[in-house]
């Protein structure tokens, strides 16, 4: 059976369903689960984002992203894996999520954790990395809302259109 490990862009994620007029909580996990199928096996989803600064925000958005990510914590072979945000307020910016994610993407290639990387973006900054994981025999799948990025649609090898999942997106949890 096919073992599949999916990457969520977190914040890449949130725009997409921002701008296709879903609104928070998302049930990432059952989307995952749809998006590998019955007839392949979910190893673990991982969630990337960077939690907001307290001067950035208000209380209740900061306990909202709390309550999500806690909720993302307890679900079983749910990672979630935070980079920071730097910069002044207002002009403030994510640092060590992409990282993060080319990182474990590679990782688990290399220990063959997984046959296929299902990713969650629309940041052709991903391209590159896809190629490699192609390279050492796997397949990679990009998922995003509408029409893909350039480069993204060249190197995958599947790319799925989020809004044919949005029962998924309309559920709050």
């Amino acid at each position: 059976m096919e073992r599949v490990i999916i990457f969520i862009d977190g914040s890449n994620f949130y725009f997409g369903c921002k701008n296709f007029g879903f609104r928070p909580p998302w049930d990432v996990v059952a989307l995952a689960r749809e998006l590998v199928g019955e007839d392949r096996k979910l190893v673990r989803v991982y969630y990337y984002n960077a939690r907001v600064r307290p001067d950035d925000t208000t209380k209740e958005k900061l306990a909202a992203e709390d309550k999500y990510y806690e909720f993302l914590r307890n679900i079983d072979y749910c990672t979630v894996r935070l980079g920071r945000i730097e910069g002044k307020p207002g002009a403030t910016y994510q640092k060590g999520v992409d990282t993060m994610i080319v990182q474990d993407m590679l990782t688990l290639t290399f220990y063959n954790a997984m046959d296929c990387a299902i990713i969650i973006t629309n940041d052709s900054d991903f391209a590159q990395v896809i190629g490699e994981i192609k390279s050492r025999g796997k397949q990679v799948e990009v998922a995003f809302f509408g029409r893909p990025a350039y480069h993204i649609r060249e190197v995958c090898d599947k790319y799925i259109d989020l809004a044919t999942f949005s029962h998924h997106l309309e559920r709050a949890i």
